[in-house]
């Protein structure tokens, strides 16, 4: 029996902030000190599918890259 290979890759980091009412999130920076905010959104169900989009996208391209 084959055993099939599995396939892993690690997707950004992201940070969310509220502030005055509204979210904000950004995605952690590594290499520099500061990273764009994103937002204002009024909920935070609407700034986890903007940060799922994100990371669907960086998904597919890494997967597409293998």
């Amino acid at each position: 029996m084959a055993v099939k290979a599995k396939q892993a890759v690690q997707l950004s980091t992201y940070n969310i902030e509220k502030k005055d009412g509204y979210f904000y999130y950004w995605r952690t920076p590594f290499f520099c000190l500061e990273a764009e905010h994103k937002g204002p959104y009024s909920s935070l169900p609407s700034v986890c599918l903007m940060i799922a989009r994100e990371m669907l996208q960086e998904a597919l391209a890494l997967f597409k890259m293998r």
